[in-house]
């Protein structure tokens, strides 16, 4: 039931439960160790079945029973005198008469230890110690393979993240040729109009000044506005096309300098160049936050 489970919680459940039923226990420790800051923290601690806090001591604690376990990479009983002290009782417990350290190893490595205590003097014997051998190897083995499933599923949320950005790389690469290809094809037409809406313009005003000849100053008032209100819409109408045909020929240059595929090798860009290119695109989506 101990190795049945992938998860540490679980595991520590079912390692309760059968030290309970097997042994005279009133409190248990899990301690692992934590290499940076060269000591044991407490992953799971009870004591009349109530949990205890978070602990962390020192490896090289001359005190701890549990530290001398992992130093020494062997069990360690104590059967402690009522009238002393015991330095292994920890801030707001009682303190026990018989505690017992299991060093957790894996692959001849200890990366933990368990110990439990009771209120009874020489409460574990030769039987009790075989038991809990017993309950310590099957918790090691459990405990490895939870950190092994925990860093397979890591691993595999790492691959997934990867591949998600590989895929989304290749979908901006295949965004930015066809971003860069439709560019293209929209600059060549936009130039032709632009530049026949400028030769248009020129002409427009040299007819203008043409007719303006025939009809001479002195000509009647009425013709005089009539011609120059036609030729106002004409001059309007010009100086939207201009102003179209020059948005169009903005977008496109934000687009090639956004996509910057025709740029292969590494330089030195302007960061403001960029963020007004990427601002000019999104302009229109963002009227209120793009000023």
């Amino acid at each position: 039931e101990i190795t049945a489970h992938l998860d540490s919680k679980r595991v520590f459940e079912a390692l309760t439960r059968h030290v309970h039923h097997l042994l005279d226990v009133i409190a248990c420790t899990i301690y692992l160790i934590n290499a940076e800051r060269n000591g044991l923290e407490m992953v799971f601690g009870f004591e009349d079945g109530q949990p205890l806090p978070p602990f962390t001591v020192e490896l090289a604690s001359p005190v701890s029973g549990s530290a001398q376990c992992v130093r020494e990479r062997r069990e360690i009983l104590v059967d402690q005198d009522p009238a002393l002290d015991d330095p292994n009782t920890l801030p707001g417990t009682r303190q026990t008469l018989s505690a017992l350290f299991a060093p957790l190893c894996q692959s001849e490595q200890v990366f933990g230890v368990i110990s439990i205590q009771s209120f009874q003097r020489h409460a574990y014997g030769q039987r009790e110690q075989m038991i809990f051998r017993t309950l310590c190897a099957y918790t090691a083995i459990a405990l490895s393979n939870a950190r092994a499933h925990g860093e397979l599923a890591q691993a595999h949320h790492n691959l997934q993240e990867t591949q998600q950005q590989l895929v989304l790389q290749g979908k901006m690469a295949g965004l930015g040729t066809l971003t860069a290809g439709v560019a293209h094809e929209i600059n060549n037409p936009t130039n032709f109009a632009h530049v026949a809406a400028q030769n248009l313009r020129v002409d427009l005003q040299a007819f203008q000044q043409f007719l303006l000849q025939l009809v001479e100053v002195d000509s009647e008032p009425e013709i005089l506005n009539a011609f120059n209100q036609h030729f106002a819409g004409l001059h309007a109408h010009l100086a939207t096309i201009l102003d179209g045909t020059g948005r169009i020929k903005g977008i496109v240059r934000d687009l090639r300098a956004f996509t910057r595929l025709d740029e292969a090798e590494k330089k030195s860009v302007r960061i403001s160049e960029c963020l007004v290119s990427t601002l000019n695109l999104v302009r229109t989506s963002w009227l209120e936050q793009v000023e």
